[in-house]
């Protein structure tokens, strides 16, 4: 899922960064103009900052790397952020949220 959006978002003329820090899903990312760094995305955010421009889109499934992500946008001027649970956590999804909206 995470190559579908950052292909969409880059085709749309977005800057897509894709943070993640497991060297197994980097090594299978593939897709064309996408700078990838291997950091926890909430590192990221801290490090690197964003602006009212950006979104934050969570999609590892993984609480320990997309709920420190979310908590971090949370502070930020981001637009948008949102999250996919996965099946193991949540019965439905429960985070689509708009920032201020």
């Amino acid at each position: 899922m995470s190559e579908a959006c950052a292909s969409f978002a880059h085709t749309l003329g977005y800057e897509v960064i894709v943070c993640d820090p497991r060297d197994e899903e980097l090594a299978k990312f593939r897709v064309p103009g996408v700078e990838v760094r291997q950091v926890l995305p909430s590192l990221y955010l801290v490090c690197e900052g964003c602006h009212a421009a950006t979104a934050v889109v969570a999609l590892t499934h993984d609480p320990r790397i997309d709920d420190l992500a979310l908590m971090e946008a949370i502070k930020t001027p981001v637009f948008a952020f949102s999250a996919q649970p996965g099946k193991c956590r949540y019965p439905l999804p429960v985070c689509d949220c708009v920032a201020g909206g």
